[in-house]
């Protein structure tokens, strides 16, 4: 709008520049919210749905066979365990536990 002088004409006719730039503010924070939606609610499962195809198409072993719980548990006489994780079929585990 600059080149044309244009900014200037609707300054003159008494329009002010928040008034002008009001639509491109709004669509910005439109899109920004359509983007933190599409974030957080849509590519967690569509990442998780293409990482079980390329399991399949690879034939490697699925991330959902090896579940990963991260717990950590307080136990009697002041332990700790924390459990990283858990394979079903091999009924394995990877545990530590912590005294104090």
């Amino acid at each position: 709008m600059s080149k044309n002088n244009e900014v200037i004409a609707v300054q003159v006719s008494g329009i002010s520049l928040l008034r002008l730039a009001l639509p491109a503010i709004f669509l910005g924070l439109l899109l920004s919210l359509f983007t933190f939606f599409i974030q957080e609610n849509v590519l967690p499962q569509a990442n998780k749905k293409s990482g079980q195809m390329l399991d399949i198409i690879h034939k490697r072993k699925s991330i959902a066979e090896v579940e990963l719980i991260k717990n950590w548990v307080l136990g009697k006489q002041n332990q700790i365990y924390f459990y990283d994780y858990f394979e079903k079929e091999k009924n394995a585990s990877s545990i530590s536990i912590f005294f104090f």
